[in-house]
């Protein structure tokens, strides 16, 4: 069958080996084998003009000059050739291509995608599988080549104008230039497209998710296991054109999850989306996106060398612990704040705590018309649930403006407490 009349069904089954590499040589890097050999003898391998096909010394291959192409589909170096002429040729176009590793199936460990530009709203894609990496680049690269056989992605861009007229010209001196006849439009996805789907990757402890799984089952909510892993699937993913969409989606839905999980189980922050798979068109992982998250803590310098700061022979940190162990009452000072920091219902309480703002006041800790200006908005915030919320004061402060007074006035309390 003549190369330029294969299909993307049949690219896909070309195996590894010259006739593949051959076809890559001509069509993709676009240099014929040579006609000839030559007429001096040489001892080591010699090259065609571009590169793309070697002849071997004739002690090597009998009395004559072979000219076979370079080992694209098996060579990882000779492959990588291949994939800057895509990138090279295809950004013209607007259209990107990216490749990476399935861990999921062995025998389509590796995929090549070909990323259209927007057309609608929406980026059409076309993804290639192989058992390796130099296999995967020369099926997608032929893809592109042969854009006669290319498919209805291809032919509905190009319909607008847009990327597939750039995408077919690319290659045009090797093909011969043209688009597809209407009659072979469709190859792929019988004229339909094929949009991607999701699933995220849940972490957790393992035993939580695994119970977890049975009350969520439906097409809205559906936790299973894949593989190794826990994922989250929902029909909310079908209107997203990006991974980054799905993401969003995802996070919101884990927040939502974890509501009910606190709710019924008194489970709290037990899971979080770890990773986002891209599903084919069967549900099999096609690719995966990776996302980690560090926290950063961020504390005054001044507070640093004040808590270190000696005082007979021992640290303030060590001298008000010590002070903790003899005084119950700045041991439950510290205990309100403990691990969870000051947010507006802490703040509230350790006001109160504290006495309220006339005591405040009373004992020169801080003024009373700012203690009564953050112990309302500390008010307003804690019961924002109510149906009717306490109205929030003019000029009230912010959060960082009320944790800022509040610490102060903590430690002119702990320096009066004998």
């Amino acid at each position: 069958m003549p190369p330029d009349t294969l299909s993307a069904e049949q690219l896909d089954q070309l195996p590894a080996g010259q006739e593949l590499d051959a076809l890559v040589a001509e069509k993709v890097m676009e240099e014929a084998k040579p006609l000839v050999g030559h007429e001096d003898v040489h001892l080591e391998p010699r090259k065609s003009r571009d590169g793309n096909w070697v002849c071997w010394p004739e002690y090597d291959r009998g009395d004559m000059c072979a000219w076979t192409p370079a080992p694209f589909s098996t060579d990882i170096r000779a492959a990588w050739e291949v994939a800057e002429k895509m990138h090279e040729e295809l950004w013209k176009g607007g259209i990107v291509f990216e490749m990476g590793n399935n861990p999921y199936n062995p025998n389509c460990a590796w995929w090549v995608n070909l990323i259209f530009a927007e057309q609608h709203g929406r980026h059409e894609t076309e993804i290639t599988y192989a058992e390796t990496m130099p296999l995967a680049l020369c099926r997608a690269a032929l893809k592109a080549a042969l854009s006669s056989n290319t498919g209805t992605r291809y032919q509905h861009a190009a319909a607008d104008g847009g990327t597939a007229a750039v995408y077919g010209s690319v290659f045009q001196s090797a093909v011969g230039g043209g688009s597809a006849p209407a009659a072979e439009r469709g190859a792929l996805d019988g004229g339909k497209k094929q949009a991607m789907s999701y699933a995220a990757i849940l972490q957790g402890q393992q035993s939580v998710l695994e119970s977890i799984a049975s009350c969520f089952v439906s097409p809205e909510a559906r936790i299973r296991a894949l593989g190794e892993h826990w994922i989250l699937e929902t029909s909310r993913f079908g209107n997203c054109s990006s991974v980054d969409e799905a993401f969003k989606i995802a996070d919101r839905m884990v927040v939502e999850i974890q509501g009910l999980l606190s709710i019924y189980l008194g489970l709290h922050s037990s899971i979080s989306v770890s990773s986002m798979l891209t599903l084919g068109a069967n549900g099999e992982p096609v690719r995966q996106r990776l996302r980690d998250s560090i926290t950063l803590h961020v504390y005054s310098a001044a507070g640093l060398r004040e808590l270190s700061a000696s005082s007979n022979a021992t640290s303030l940190g060590s001298a008000l612990i010590a002070r903790a162990a003899d005084d119950p009452v700045v041991a439950e000072a510290l205990m309100l704040i403990g691990e969870r920091g000051l947010g507006w219902a802490q703040i509230y309480d350790m006001i109160e705590f504290l006495g309220g703002e006339k005591a405040i006041s009373s004992s020169s800790l801080g003024s009373r018309g700012q203690t009564r200006l953050v112990r309302r908005t500390a008010n307003h915030y804690r019961h924002l649930g109510r149906r009717v919320p306490d109205p929030l004061p003019t000029n009230a402060p912010t959060l960082a403006e009320a944790q800022l007074f509040v610490t102060g006035i903590l430690k002119r309390w702990l320096d009066t407490r004998p």
